[in-house]
């Protein structure tokens, strides 16, 4: 499956969240105003995994 879940609780998220990888889109980095959270080390890897299955 090529989503990484993730929990608003682990992740300082304001609620749970989906990462679709098939779904990957360009974006300007003006676009990107506030920061919502941050992932660790493990879902980095397992997101990077899933782009290199892409």
């Amino acid at each position: 499956m090529l989503r990484v879940h993730l929990k608003k609780d682990k992740f300082g998220l304001n609620e749970d969240f989906d990462i679709m990888i098939d779904q990957v889109r360009a974006i300007d980095n003006n676009s990107l105003l506030v920061k919502i959270g941050a992932v660790d080390r493990a879902t980095t890897d397992k997101l990077k995994e899933n782009l290199s299955i892409l």
